[in-house]
């Protein structure tokens, strides 16, 4: 008669083996195909939300494709996330915002 605990040892250790195999088949698939950037030379760098996506145009698709991306996925970066930028070639990067500065302790001597 099988253990409990002996059915449990070996239903996990075939549990590791398909995560294993999984992941390694994972490793070795290609990536999503990119693309080549396409040419472009945009009137303005640092666009984002809108503006950006009017400079891209008809683009888009290209640009976001050049990343492995849909255009829709794109189209929605550039509108959620306000760091995404453009520059003038429709490269995408992303601005940092700093931290509002902290407020001066209270009490604290001026000289």
């Amino acid at each position: 008669m099988v253990k409990l605990s002996d059915a449990i040892r070996s239903a996990t250790a075939v549990a590791v083996v398909c995560c294993l195999a999984v992941c390694a088949a994972a490793a070795d698939a290609p990536a999503v195909p990119r693309a080549a950037h396409p040419e472009l030379v945009l009137p303005e760098s640092g666009a984002s939300g809108p503006r950006a996506i009017e400079l891209l145009g008809d683009h888009l698709g290209a640009v976001a494709a050049s990343y492995g991306m849909s255009p829709e996925a794109l189209r929605h970066l550039l509108l959620s996330d306000r760091t995404a930028r453009i520059d003038r070639r429709g490269y995408l990067y992303y601005v940092e915002e700093p931290d509002a500065p902290a407020p001066p302790a209270s009490g604290a001597s001026r000289r």
